[in-house]
């Protein structure tokens, strides 16, 4: 939480592109394909009329759904023990893909426990670093209450660098990435990097497949 009216910043690639954002790759898709397969057929050719039209039935019927899609969220809190008392949240924006992998929820909410805004601009290298989620590796338990125990990993921040490339598509050649050998693992993502102060920094995007001890 960010705010205590029930604003939440999460990884992008946990809370789903937004539907506009689907909607425009989807286009994409269709433009590419129209640019190859429009006016290649002769209005006579009932063969590649059809061909063209079971090629690209799907795609559109899938276009004209996603004009009423909306995305659902639900989220749990530390203190609930039920599934039935979740929170609906609302995506409020959302990176496109690409770009920063960072996305905001609003839950209806109020009093809600806030994480202060640090400045990842003063981050030194060697600074130590605190991560907190929920990995795999701490699902010990099959009820609800034994899945939400945080799990608090420490370390220091060992470079600064940028993302982008083809190893990380979520995040945008030339954004601001810290890394850390606090170990991050699936279940990570998405939770608040903190500095010694408990000031978020930063927000897990991801960790190094070779190394749980990159982040």
């Amino acid at each position: 939480f960010i705010s205590s009216d029930g604003y939440i910043v999460t990884a992008a690639h946990l809370a789903a592109p937004t539907a506009d954002e689907v909607l425009h790759d989807i286009n994409l898709q269709y433009l590419a394909a129209d640019a190859v397969i429009v006016g290649n057929c002769d209005a006579a050719d009932q063969t590649c009329i059809d061909a063209y039209t079971t090629q690209n039935q799907q795609d559109y019927l899938l276009h004209i759904t996603l004009l009423q899609e909306t995305t659902t969220i639900t989220v749990f809190t530390q203190n609930m023990t039920t599934a039935d008392q979740a929170l609906p949240g609302e995506l409020k924006s959302s990176s496109p893909t690409g770009q920063r992998d960072t996305a905001v929820i609003k839950v209806s909410t109020t009093n809600a426990p806030v994480l202060l805004m640090g400045d990842s601009s003063t981050v030194q290298d060697s600074d130590p670093i605190s991560i907190i989620g929920y990995p795999d590796t701490a699902f010990t338990s099959s009820n609800l209450q034994g899945t939400l125990i945080p799990t608090l990993t420490t370390g220091t921040v060992t470079a600064h660098k940028t993302g982008g490339g083809g190893n990380y598509s979520g995040l945008a050649n030339g954004v601001s990435v810290l890394q850390t050998d606090a170990t991050s693992t699936a279940g990570n993502s998405g939770g608040p990097a903190i500095d010694s102060n408990g000031k978020v920094i930063g927000i897990v995007s991801y960790g190094a497949q070779s190394s749980t001890n990159t982040g």
